[in-house]
């Protein structure tokens, strides 16, 4: 990883308050969640289970900007708040704990190896849901677009 990926990162660990997602354009206006830190100037999207009016389990948070996805949360999401997972944008992944609508990097050398395991454990476990979801809307390239993106993150951890 270059320099200026690492620091990238970084700098994006520290951008990303929750906010709830009154702002967003959500497929499910009966499904609310709270979006990460930072994610205020998109339009977020959820991709999972719904239970009780709230986001929960495992899915995706899509966050779009001009029409477009920007970033994108995979992971495992409780009570409408993300737990655990993966940030991901076309150039890098930011795997971790979420904290206050932030994603925390573990700086621990013995529990850092652990958490980024969980966190994209639980990313492949979201991109599944997400697969899932698109198909029994009968959105087939979303759903092939998410299987495949499980081998992806899979190939994150080798």
């Amino acid at each position: 990883m270059r320099r200026t990926d690492i620091l990238l990162i970084i700098l994006l660990g520290f951008m990303i308050s929750p906010c709830k997602a009154e702002k967003n354009i959500n497929q499910r206006s009966d499904c609310k969640f709270e979006i990460l830190k930072g994610w205020d100037k998109y339009s977020v999207r959820w991709a999972g289970l719904c239970e009780n009016g709230m986001a929960n389990g495992s899915g995706v948070f899509r966050a779009y900007l001009n029409g477009r996805v920007s970033k994108v949360f995979y992971g495992k999401v409780v009570n409408g708040k993300a737990v655990i997972g993966v940030v991901g944008t076309k150039q890098w992944y930011m795997a971790g704990r979420v904290i206050n609508g932030e994603v925390i990097v573990d700086e621990e050398p013995d529990v850092r190896p652990k958490t980024v395991s969980l966190a994209f454990d639980e990313a492949i476990l979201g991109t599944r849901a997400a697969s899932k979801y698109f198909k029994s809307t009968g959105n087939n390239a979303s759903a092939k677009y998410y299987h495949d993106m499980e081998k992806t993150l899979s190939e994150q951890l080798d």
